[in-house]
């Protein structure tokens, strides 16, 4: 480069930096609407204001850190409350495995349900062509659970969400339920559904994640099919 390309280089970047310059000082409130600009920038203590740069970049650095910190917190108790869930699942399927009575199989779901995963409410709804006699368990047509549920279960999703008239059709006692969880049995629910109900309002959300409802509906229904 000629020492007259220099000289024009020079000459532009002092131009420009006397741009900026004019720019932050009648703009004093830039750093606060871009505060990632202040965590990648290499600052001497030098005053901006009332708070110099320097302390402003170990404020947002902090308040960013906090935010990291509460996220990571936020995925380790969820990492718990899954490790946990799992491990009850493993305990259902453990003592489902060696059950060949319709009756104890329900027994066993139901006690685990009440005791282990603390659901209120649940009742078993068979699509079978006789009577069956046992407590939690009603027959019916698949025909009706898509009537009072609204749903034909296309994609195999356990439902979700809070109680109404409607969805009270599933339960002995549903006036106290405030959400409740259908999971579908077999093909769009061929086989029957399993309902869950529960007085916490937020415990069955429509946005909430279904894995461990689809485990212990697989679970179920594999036990239902070699009976």
């Amino acid at each position: 480069m000629s020492p007259e390309e220099i000289a024009a280089e020079k000459t532009l970047t002092d131009r420009d930096e006397s741009q900026v310059a004019r720019y932050l000082a009648s703009s004093p409130e830039f750093f606060e609407r871009h505060p990632e600009i202040l965590a990648e920038l290499n600052l001497p203590h030098q005053t901006f204001g009332s708070v110099s740069l320097i302390e402003r970049q170990l404020l947002t650095l902090r308040e960013k850190n906090t935010d990291l910190q509460r996220q990571l917190s936020e995925m380790i108790q969820a990492a718990h409350a899954n490790e946990e869930l799992l491990s009850q699942c493993a305990k259902l399927w453990l003592e489902l495995f060696d059950a060949r009575e319709l009756q104890e199989i329900t027994a066993i779901l139901f006690r685990h349900l009440r005791e282990d995963f603390g659901i209120d409410e649940s009742q078993l709804w068979l699509c079978a062509a006789g009577p069956v006699e046992i407590d939690g368990v009603e027959v019916t047509q698949v025909g009706e659970i898509y009537h009072f549920s609204g749903s034909v279960f296309s994609y195999q999703e356990p439902v979700c969400g809070r109680i109404s008239e409607q969805l009270g059709f599933f339960f002995k006692n549903y006036e106290e339920l405030e959400s409740v969880a259908l999971v579908p049995l077999g093909d769009r629910a061929e086989l029957g559904l399993l309902v869950l109900g529960s007085k916490d309002p937020q415990r069955f959300s429509a946005d909430m994640g279904t894995t461990f409802l689809r485990i212990i509906g697989s679970l179920l229904e594999k036990q239902i099919g070699r009976l």
